[in-house]
């Protein structure tokens, strides 16, 4: 290829901040573009895991809320002839109440979202915790959560999940 071309690409990687301004000698330009190939390929599995994870996340969380307020109410309906909303309601958020319960004793020892959000702003690399032990019943309870009506959206679960498969990876 042409040097401008990739003197332009160098430019425009340094702008966006994937590569590092470095100067001296063209021996160590082959190997800080092996660096920073790296990062760039970590970056885009950080990604595809990150998006996977949404996915699938937007897909439970989907099929659950179906399945608690459209399918479960239609099958009580057809079962008892008829259903009053207000108590079907308060017993659907009364049960999500307590399963939410006995899962926060029992992952007691996980961050809630709001530890996530302040540990990601405030700590060093070093010090973040890894998705094998908070990923799962962070996704879980937020799942629960939303699917039991307690929460608009799974926007701040699925940025904790990001940082964590990021922190995991990196």
């Amino acid at each position: 290829r042409d040097d401008s071309i990739d003197d332009s690409i160098d430019d425009s990687l340094r702008l966006l901040g994937l590569l590092e301004l470095s100067g001296g000698d063209t021996s160590t330009r082959g190997e800080d573009n092996e660096k920073e190939t790296s990062k760039v390929l970590t970056a885009i599995a950080v990604g595809a895991v990150t998006a996977t994870t949404g996915f699938l996340y937007g897909k439970l969380l989907g099929l659950s809320l179906s399945i608690l307020w459209k399918d479960l109410p239609a099958f009580l309906l057809t079962k008892l002839g008829s259903l009053n909303a207000s108590y079907f309601i308060m017993g659907v958020m009364t049960f999500g109440g307590l399963l939410l319960g006995v899962l926060s004793s029992i992952f007691g020892t996980t961050f809630t979202v709001a530890d996530f959000v302040h540990a990601f702003s405030s700590a060093p690399i070093e010090r973040l915790p890894s998705s094998a032990i908070h990923l799962f019943p962070v996704l879980l309870m937020s799942l629960l959560t939303s699917a039991f009506g307690f929460s608009v959206g799974p926007e701040a679960p699925m940025v904790c999940a990001g940082a964590l498969i990021g922190s995991s990876m990196s």
